[in-house]
């Protein structure tokens, strides 16, 4: 029972605490913008702390045991939030970070400490406790959200719901995230001479925007649930390897003058009210309608 106590107290208060001091250390050497307020943040936060309590809960329950690696529950916990998450903990400690970081207003909290303990949860889960998981029960947990399988057969609606909350929603939020930073004050133009000189032409616009119908709408055109799933991996690939990208080579593209009034200039000036250069190289709109092709190509091959 004791070190059951100090591997919890650890975790509940030693973990938090240091989280909370690394935050406010940041705060003094690095400059980042700050967003938020208490409301929000706070429903968020209470969010996380409930799915955490009802995943504790249902181990406790169903597994007699608790969210600890040196003391797990005597066998595989499939009930619950366990039914719909598989790993309702690590996620619910995510949504106290992101919650805290938003209420009061901290910009390393929000930028720094809570993405380092969401990637730092995935790396533990994948790296370790997914295989540990198999050794001690022989299966994983086969939640509702999860990336489809690998099988022949047309997705269900649960496989094609799961690609739009586990991919395409936290690609969104991610990419909010980094048009939130803005452009860097060392960031570098990729126009050359030629394609600087090159005119807006208006029209193209329908062909832009068509990117966001034929991507919103793949998950649903997928007949096949590998298709599904090479969505899936291609959209998380990107994610993890673009965005990072972003940061590290700060690349812009600056919005060049749109010429003339009508339909397709208001929708681009529109588009543009919410959208920073800084984004445009590698451009995902190039990679989402890439891998929504592939989808469309493979149910109506001509």
């Amino acid at each position: 029972m004791s070190a059951r106590l100090a591997y919890t107290a650890l975790f509940v208060v030693a973990m938090p605490a240091l989280l909370v001091a690394w935050a406010i250390r940041l705060e003094a050497i690095v400059a980042l913008p700050s967003y938020g307020s208490l409301v929000p943040g706070a429903l968020v936060a209470l969010a996380g702390v409930a799915l955490m309590a009802a995943a504790t809960r249902d181990l406790w329950i169903h597994g007699h045991g608790l969210p600890a690696s040196p003391f797990p529950p005597e066998r595989l916990v499939t009930q619950g939030v366990y039914a719909v998450i598989a790993h309702p903990v690590y996620v619910g400690a995510a949504f106290v970070a992101f919650g805290v970081s938003i209420a009061t207003r901290s910009a390393p909290g929000l930028w720094i400490v809570s993405p380092v303990l969401a990637l730092s949860a995935a790396a533990f889960v994948i790296g370790f406790e997914n295989d540990s998981t198999h050794r001690r029960y022989g299966a994983l947990p086969a939640s509702l959200l999860r990336l489809p399988d690998e099988s022949d057969g047309p997705p269900s609606a649960t496989d094609r719901a799961a690609v739009y909350a586990l991919v395409l929603l936290p690609w969104l939020a991610l990419y909010m995230g980094v048009e939130l930073l803005g452009v860097p004050a060392d960031a570098r133009s990729t126009y050359f001479a030629w394609d600087r000189s090159l005119a807006v032409i208006p029209w193209t616009e329908a062909i832009y925007v068509a990117t966001y119908p034929l991507v919103i709408l793949a998950p649903l055109a997928a007949s096949r649930t590998r298709d599904l799933r090479r969505f899936a991996l291609g959209g998380l690939w990107a994610t993890a390897i673009i965005l990072p990208f972003y940061l590290l080579f700060p690349l812009v593209a600056e919005a060049k003058p749109v010429p003339g009034e009508g339909l397709w200039q208001t929708l681009m000036l529109a588009e543009r009210r919410y959208d920073q250069p800084v984004t445009a190289f590698p451009a995902f709109h190039v990679v989402w309608s890439c891998l929504a092709a592939q989808i469309n190509a493979a149910r109506w091959a001509r």
